[in-house]
């Protein structure tokens, strides 16, 4: 590879646009009770989104008690393992509190920006993103499958596919 070419290619303008455009289409709602897409400036009440970007699109309040909805953006459970490779990596327990599944609208993304996510919220922007695996509905259900055979799992929450289109 040639390094100045790289210094070119890497950040450039052209190619940091295409990824913003993409990261919205990217996302996935897994399930919408009618909640979105989002309008008019509500109160918001966010975790793990910025303070900064959520004040865009609405009023930002510092309790959830204050608001008109909350915008928690929350990381894959998972099992801290000891050593360096495993340090990188989320394993263990993909079982998220049942609870979880009674918001609202849900949506799955993959490393995308906050404003992503609120452009997808807000209906700025559209989205297409689908499930790349299954959603087990537990871990017993992940130990029962067959190891070889993707997809396998017994009523996984949400199945290999899924989205929902905004």
């Amino acid at each position: 590879m040639d390094p100045d070419r790289a210094e070119e290619t890497v950040g450039a303008s052209e190619f940091t646009a295409l990824g913003e455009a993409a990261q919205p289409r990217s996302l996935t709602v897994l399930t919408n009770h009618g909640l979105l897409p989002l309008d008019g400036r509500p109160n918001l009440y966010v975790r793990g989104t910025s303070e900064q970007v959520a004040a865009a699109y609405g009023n930002v309040v510092p309790d959830p008690v204050g608001a008109d909805l909350a915008v928690l953006r929350l990381r894959t459970p998972h099992e801290e393992r000891p050593g360096l490779f495993e340090s990188f990596i989320h394993s263990g327990s993909p079982a998220f509190p049942e609870d979880e599944l009674r918001a609202a609208a849900l949506v799955a993304d993959y490393g995308a920006s906050d404003t992503a996510l609120l452009d997808v919220a807000f209906g700025r922007a559209r989205t297409q993103g689908r499930l790349p695996f299954e959603l087990p509905r537990s871990m017993a259900a992940v130990e029962a499958s067959r190891p070889d055979v993707p997809d396998d799992t017994e009523d996984p929450v949400f199945s290999y596919g899924h989205g929902l289109n905004l």
